[in-house]
């Protein structure tokens, strides 16, 4: 078999060798038919000696054959075990080392090793150069493109020339298709054996004949299917041409391709760009052009001499690509196309409704920057506001006079709002303050959708009734009993007398009380003169404070209301100059103290427009509650006692919640004695003063929050629960129901009742019972 393969391939190689002499000769196509038809029959013979040495070999195996079992081995190892004799192999590293397995069950014949081993290094991506007629050299496939045996244009080589020679196959497409078939064939070519290259307007295909083979039937397939190709001059009224090209690139191109070429292409080469885009300047003073490449479709875009789109492809793309224009720009037309539109509010501030409805325009429209952001401008200049002369003097948290600091609350006075204040900068939204009205320039499209909102916002707005109920009590309680007075010997009166004073303030001291009684005795023959007075102070203060305040405002609207007192608060002594000297004289500043409430409800219930919601409606309260208690004073500086509250709580409609609660005790003993006699039990109280005092206070803060409804809405909300009961379901029968049912009970209670004690008797009827043997 090795013999026979031997002698075949000879002859092979000799015509091979007569093929290459015509070739280089310039031979005309017909010199190499009579070749072509040997070359066929020694394949076909080669072939068949090979299956027969298969079929042999799975019989008996007396030949000289290998089964090349290879799981883990690299092309090194590969060459060294399976190489040819009569060659030397050069072996790079980085190839040398690539890793291959290769199993098999099936013994190969020593005469098909070379091309075995050359078809396993081919799909690997290596190659076989032969450097002389004793040395080879493995090279990368996709590296090394000098080791081309021929270059041709014709498909004839192609059959005459062994399977595995490498060559360069020059394909010359139509000029309008090369970019679309050098593409395609790009992307169905194997990298490790087959190489394309664009060079002018011809594609090079460098590869084995077999691999060139397979992709020249891909080339046929798509050259064949492009159809005539045709241009188009399409001018745009409504959008840019460099959009309209972006849109049509995204429909019929590839977008990701491009993306990664012009990534490509910017990083490796942007100086170039620069000096291309300067060279081809002079030649695009009428226009300039940008070229997209589609998959079949090209699309320059004119944007200075006229604002228009040139296409290039087939007719069916063309008019696709025009349907498409004529679509985005009838979208454009409709969303660009604005109405004036006047809206005069019924129940809200148009201010308000104007800014709400402004910042949903802006999201749906997604409006792009002012000018002035666009261009870069400067920021509108912000006026500060004038300095109010009357607010040094005024603070809200002291007063200044005189140089003495006044702590309150802040002067409560009335507040004015300026209603010339200019609003907010809106470009679609005017507003029209003495007809409440509001002017949209807005676009027609969304103008549906404006209005819906408009309705929804614009309607009645609830109320909320909110009472206040703030309640203090304060009592206090002195009592004193004891000794108040005592004098003996020299600086007693030496007089016999006794009396009691009834509350004798005017002439009596600051230790005076209620009752007071007195007695003076003489010097004795035993006991020296003295003078004793005793005090017994009973009080009782009892005060009760309430207030009950009533706000009503429109829900989420802060609300105020203040009851307050202005008195005069004594500063201090200031001098004044006279003429003849400098005298002292008090200052007073006019403060004002009392009740302030501060309080932002939030209703929380069904929408306006829900008219059958029975869920509970409940309200967020944000209070701010200041309850100052002015303490008389005989000098005009009164003690001020403040309660403050500051919260926010969530409570039902009509319930009451308390915010806030103070109660406090206070107890205090005091005794006074003199040494050793107050220590007497029993005769010392007679020598000691005790005072026992005993205040408390109690303050509680009420807040029943109530929502006014709008009567026309609980009229509706009544019609519809009572529309949507069921026949059966109204009240006159649900009672007649549960009086059948009480009825029913009773009866079989009475009969019950009977079978238990049996009947009662009338008057009229005799009654019969069983004689049980023992009365008479």
């Amino acid at each position: 078999v090795n013999e026979a393969l031997r002698v075949k391939r000879s002859e092979l190689q000799g015509l091979y060798e007569t093929v290459f002499d015509l070739y280089e000769d310039d031979a005309p196509g017909v010199a190499y038919q009579d070749l072509l038809s040997p070359i066929n029959r020694l394949r076909r013979d080669i072939q068949d000696i090979q299956s027969e040495w298969r079929n042999e070999s799975l019989l008996q195996g007396d030949d000289d054959y290998a089964l090349w079992q290879q799981p883990e081995a690299s092309l090194e190892q590969l060459i060294i075990d399976y190489g040819s004799d009569d060659y030397v192999y050069l072996i790079p590293p980085e190839i040398g080392d690539l890793k291959v397995g290769v199993s098999s069950n099936l013994p190969i014949p020593r005469g098909a090793w070379d091309e075995m081993l050359t078809l396993v290094l081919e799909q690997n991506g290596v190659g076989v150069k032969t450097l002389n007629p004793f040395l080879r050299q493995l090279v990368l496939i996709r590296d090394d493109l000098s080791a081309l045996e021929q270059i041709t244009a014709d498909r004839t080589t192609l059959d005459l020339v062994p399977p595995t020679t490498r060559l360069a196959f020059v394909i010359r497409p139509v000029a309008t298709d090369v970019q679309r078939l050098y593409g395609f064939l790009q992307r169905f070519s194997d990298n490790k054996r087959s190489t394309l290259h664009l060079i002018g307007r011809d594609i090079w295909v460098v590869g084995t004949a077999v691999a060139v083979q397979e992709l020249l039937k891909l080339y046929d397939f798509a050259a064949n299917g492009h159809g005539d190709k045709d241009y188009r001059f399409i001018a745009l009224r409504k959008i840019d041409a460099e959009e309209m090209s972006g849109i049509l690139n995204a429909i019929f191109g590839d977008g990701k391709r491009k993306s990664e070429g012009s990534m490509r292409l910017d990083s490796r080469s942007s100086t170039l760009n620069k000096a291309t885009s300067k060279a081809t300047k002079p030649q695009a003073t009428t226009s300039r052009t940008k070229e997209l490449q589609a998959s079949g479709l090209k699309v320059i875009t004119l944007t200075h001499a006229a604002h228009a789109l040139f296409l290039l492809g087939s007719q069916q793309e063309l008019d696709k690509a025009e349907e498409v224009i004529k679509e985005v720009e009838q979208q454009m037309g409709e969303a660009q196309q604005r109405s004036v539109y006047w809206y005069t509010t019924k129940h809200s501030d148009a201010e308000e409704l104007a800014a709400v409805v402004s910042k949903v325009y802006a999201l749906m429209a997604s409006v792009k920057l002012t000018e002035s952001e666009e261009t870069g401008g400067s920021s509108p200049t912000v006026t500060p506001d004038p300095i109010n002369r009357g607010d040094l003097f005024n603070r809200g948290d002291s007063f200044y006079a005189d140089g003495v600091t006044v702590v309150n609350p802040g002067t409560v006075g009335p507040s004015f709002v300026d209603k010339t204040q200019e609003p907010e900068y809106r470009d679609n939204f005017i507003v029209d303050p003495k007809t409440g009205s509001i002017v949209m320039v807005v676009e027609t499209i969304l103008l549906p959708d404006i209005k819906e909102l408009l309705d929804r916002l614009d309607v009645p707005k609830k109320m909320v009734q909110i009472e206040v109920l703030l309640f203090e009590k304060r009592m206090s309680g002195r009592n004193r009993i004891g000794l108040n007075l005592l004098t003996m010997g020299a600086a007693a009166t030496d007089k016999n007398t006794g009396s009691v004073h009834w509350n004798e303030g005017a002439s009596k001291t600051s230790n005076t009380g209620i009752l007071e009684f007195a007695i003076s005795k003489m010097e004795g023959s035993w006991l020296p003169a003295y003078d004793l007075a005793y005090n017994f102070l009973i009080s009782q203060d009892d005060i009760q404070i309430n207030a009950s305040p009533t706000v009503t405002t429109v829900n989420q609207t802060p609300a105020e209301i203040a009851i307050v007192e202005e008195i005069s608060v004594n500063t201090g002594a200031i001098e004044i100059d006279t003429s003849s000297s400098t005298k002292l004289k008090d200052s007073f500043a006019r403060q004002q103290y009392g009740i302030i409430i501060k309080v932002t409800p939030t209703i929380h219930n069904c929408s306006y427009a829900a008219i059958d919601c029975e869920e509970d409606a409940y309200i967020t309260l944000e209070t701010d509650i200041t309850f100052d208690d002015v303490q008389s004073s005989t000098d005009n500086r009164p003690n001020i006692t403040r309660r403050h509250i500051l919260n926010q709580v969530r409570v039902s409609d009509g319930q009451t919640v308390i915010l806030g609660g103070l109660r406090k005790k206070t107890q205090e003993d005091g005794r006074e004695a003199i040494p050793f006699l107050g220590d007497i039990p029993g005769v010392g109280k007679l020598f000691s003063n005790t005072e026992l005092g005993d205040r408390s206070t109690e303050m509680f803060i009420f807040l029943t929050p109530r929502i006014i409804e709008d009567s026309s809405q609980a009229l509706d909300r009544i019609r519809t629960k009572e529309l949507s009961r069921r026949p059966g379901d109204s009240p006159e029968l649900v009672r007649c129901q549960l009086d059948a049912i009480e009825a029913e009970k009773r009866a079989v209670f009475e009969e019950g009742m009977k079978m238990l004690f049996g009947r009662e008797c009338d008057a009229h009827d005799r009654c019969y019972w069983e004689y049980d043997g023992a009365s008479g």
